[in-house]
């Protein structure tokens, strides 16, 4: 089930992400940032899963997060970082998705601006999102 939840998610993003924007996924073939130009890197958090019932149609919850991290140029300030963070929480902000008996839902993205790098501003952003799959 974790891989159709990772896949869901990331099609989502995919699908409605900033256009013109590079997007860095993991164990996707290295793309190296232009030093002028925003980027995003996305990965997925700590999944964890447990059966919901005993019953004759067990089903699995699973609980997990995304995480995108927003990096801009320092030079051309916080702006941009935070509309591309509006914009990438947005996708994600009580996003519901449902086939069959199977569905998954995110919650609201937590945005947390992160001042630490010396050539780039960034944001981060964490989605709680759960699932619930019939097996």
């Amino acid at each position: 089930m974790a891989k159709l939840d990772i896949l869901t998610l990331r099609s989502r993003f995919v699908a409605n992400a900033p256009t013109g924007v590079l997007v860095l996924y993991p164990n996707a073939p290295t793309t190296n940032p232009k030093p002028d130009a925003p980027f995003i890197r996305f990965s997925m958090g700590p999944m964890s899963s447990t059966r919901d019932n005993m019953g004759p149609n067990p089903r699995e919850l699973t609980i997990g997060r995304v995480h995108l991290g927003i990096f801009v140029p320092r030079q051309a300030g916080d702006a941009e970082a935070l509309e591309l963070a509006d914009a990438c929480a947005a996708i994600f902000r009580n996003w519901r998705w449902q086939s069959g008996a199977d569905f998954l839902t995110c919650g609201t993205p937590d945005v947390q601006p992160i001042d630490n790098e010396p050539d780039w501003y960034q944001v981060k952003i964490s989605v709680p999102w759960e699932s619930l799959h019939q097996y």
